[in-house]
């Protein structure tokens, strides 16, 4: 509330303890506090204008959907982090995230505790936070930016006589 952040603009994780804490804040600051159990299914949308397939069709899990979509993000530069910004430990848990293929062809990132056991480094939370942030905007603000420009639209030229384009024409001096 301090800082002015309305209800429908705070995403929160609702894993494990999360649940209590995402419904807590719910209760607090409004029902349009959004909650992202890491153990559902990517949703049913684009991550980008320009991607062929949606989300479901590409990852195994919404937790996926978020890396992955913080990862456009980024890349792309839809996202940009201040250069004033310590981002070290956000930076390290970025590219130490090991991800593999499952089955259909999607992808799923590795679990924290596999990658806490891995990299002997603590829960990956700045990473979950960015990524969550990036979702709220996609879900939120319906932020779906595209790699390249759209097109314009096409348009129909009529070609017209210089009598036929306007109303008055003054002879007068």
């Amino acid at each position: 509330k301090q800082m002015k952040i309305g209800a429908d603009w705070l995403c929160v994780d609702r894993t494990g303890n999360g649940a209590g804490i995402h419904d807590s804040l719910r209760s607090l600051y409004g029902q349009e506090v959004l909650g992202v159990n890491y153990s559902w299914a990517a949703t049913d949308t684009h991550i980008l204008g320009d991607d062929s397939k949606k989300a479901n069709e590409l990852y195994n899990g919404v937790v996926t959907e978020l890396i992955f979509g913080l990862a456009k993000y980024l890349e792309f530069d839809f996202l940009k982090i201040a250069p004033s910004f310590r981002n070290d430990e956000l930076t390290k848990q970025c590219i130490s995230r090991r991800y593999k293929q499952m089955g259909q062809g999607l992808v799923r990132i590795e679990s924290k505790a596999d990658y806490v056991k891995r990299t002997r480094q603590h829960s990956p939370d700045a990473l979950d936070s960015l990524s969550l942030l990036v979702f709220l905007m996609r879900q939120r603000a319906g932020a779906v930016p595209t790699m390249t420009d759209p097109k314009p639209e096409p348009f129909e030229k009529k070609i017209e006589g210089i009598v036929d384009g306007l109303e008055f024409i003054d002879f007068s001096e």
